[in-house]
């Protein structure tokens, strides 16, 4: 039941490899942060976490999201969309 990659944890999406892929939790009412060290997740595709309330910076170096092809950050009127950003 610990295994991130075992389909229950929700919003969480892994690769063949075992590694996260997607990770979406949108509207979960969220809070606090930092969110810096979800750059560690190297394998992300989908990053989703609108409507939510976290707080920190995104990481400065966006090496490691290589795979990154879309990232959904927003709260109420405030909206980041970056898309094909990191291809």
């Amino acid at each position: 039941g610990d295994d991130h990659c075992s389909g229950l944890w929700y919003g969480v999406r892994c690769d063949a490899n075992g590694r996260v892929n997607r990770l979406v939790l949108q509207g979960l009412q969220l809070s606090g942060g930092p969110i810096e060290p979800l750059a560690r997740l190297d394998a992300l595709r989908i990053l989703s976490l609108d409507n939510n309330r976290l707080n920190g910076s995104l990481p400065t170096n966006f090496s490691n999201w290589r795979y990154m092809r879309s990232l959904y950050l927003s709260h109420k009127r405030e909206l980041i969309f970056l898309t094909t950003f990191f291809a």
